[in-house]
């Protein structure tokens, strides 16, 4: 078995999504309690990146000797491909526990246009502080000097090497130094190299013909894109309810997450399908931003509540694990890969839904416009 740490839930299905993808059987969870489930791949979702760093790194340790204590010796840590969180720290922890003398780090992720060029993050060839990722609320990307981003002096002291990767040959080399003593950790393109390199074959992935039911898509996410696109959705002809950050002042603000719950139920039950969405505009100060995300938490809660959801769309790493937690849902076995990074996943503890879920900064696939019977703009 190998198993697979992620510090945000989105980060730990895109990596089920690879294992789908070379024909594993695969099973992902919020948490390692109990017995370990009989697969080839089990990935851990964490939301370390949504802790202190000193929670991240308690989180880790506890979880990384859990895994060792049932026998597991083959653990590769899922990290933000753009390297937001507490990524040396986690990875400093995780060899500590492990007893590993090094960890071997490869974010970039080539097919997504995300390289390491010379010690400098490149997105599509701009660098990253040029980039809405400048804009993330709560790990802003203030330079594209990897070594600044990770931190010079917690690089130093933590056994870790960062590896330029421009293609997929790159990757391919940097897995090649797997060994006994080395630890490997990064992005999910890495851990396909990975894949490759212990000689596994990629497979087709199961076929998935979208039903149309009743689906509720929820768009966490801050980035521009993202709101763009569900923009478009709604003139499209979409059903879109958003929350609006000004509602934070606003003594009125039961009133308006009880009238979007009120439009979401009625949008399902008329249409089968609604999207959630967070208004402009975009909040950068953390606690309000995490605000905003209990608002659409509760009205997700609320909805369910009121109509019968049998896909639930979810967009965005944090938002995702806050709702998962709050309907209490801890164990997925993923079924299909819709696109790199987009799984859609049965939950254990309500066989009648299913989840899929991508993160916020990837592109929309024409399969997800099926779900609402859109045309992909």
């Amino acid at each position: 078995m190998i198993a697979v740490i992620a510090d945000d839930i989105t980060g730990a299905a895109e990596i089920a999504g690879v294992g789908l993808r070379y024909g594993m059987t695969v099973a992902l969870a919020t948490s390692v309690d109990g017995a370990s489930p009989h697969v080839q791949l089990w990935v851990i979702a964490l939301d370390t990146r949504s802790m202190s760093s000193q929670g991240a790194v308690a989180k880790v340790s506890l979880v990384v000797r859990r895994l060792v204590d049932v026998g597991v010796k083959d653990i590769f840590k899922k990290t933000d491909s753009v390297l937001r969180g507490h990524v040396i720290k986690e990875l400093a922890a995780q060899r500590e526990v492990e007893g590993k003398k090094k960890v071997i780090l490869c974010p970039a992720n080539p097919e997504e246009g995300r390289q390491i060029v010379d010690g400098v993050y490149l997105i599509n060839g701009i660098p990253i502080s040029e980039t809405s990722f400048a804009m993330d609320p709560e790990f802003p990307a203030t330079t594209s000097i990897v070594r600044k981003i990770l931190g010079v002096d917690l690089i130093e002291q933590s056994g870790v090497s960062v590896v330029n990767a421009t293609n997929r040959a790159d990757l391919l080399e940097a897995a090649s130094h797997k060994d006994e003593d080395t630890a490997l950790a990064g992005s999910a393109a890495f851990f396909a190299a990975y894949l490759d390199y212990l000689k596994f074959k990629t497979t087709i992935s199961p076929s998935f013909i979208p039903k149309i039911e009743n689906t509720l898509y929820v768009c966490g996410s801050a980035f521009d894109k993202s709101h763009q696109t569900v923009e478009a959705a709604r003139k499209a002809g979409a059903a879109v309810t958003y929350i609006s950050p000004l509602w934070l002042e606003e003594p009125e603000l039961e009133a308006n997450l009880e009238g979007c719950v009120q439009k979401l139920v009625e949008a399902i039950m008329v249409n089968g399908r609604a999207i959630l969405a967070i208004d402009h505009p975009v909040v950068k100060e953390k606690k309000a931003a995490g605000k905003l995300k209990q608002y659409v938490v509760k009205v997700v809660e609320n909805v369910l509540a009121k109509v019968t959801i049998n896909e639930l769309v979810v967009e965005g790493g944090s938002t995702t694990f806050s709702i998962v937690e709050a309907l209490k849902y801890r164990q997925f076995r993923p079924t299909n890969e819709l696109a790199n990074g987009v799984v859609r996943m049965n939950v254990e503890e309500n066989r009648s839904i299913h989840l899929t879920i991508k993160p916020g900064s990837y592109n929309f696939p024409k399969i997800i416009w099926n779900f609402l019977k859109l045309k992909n703009e």
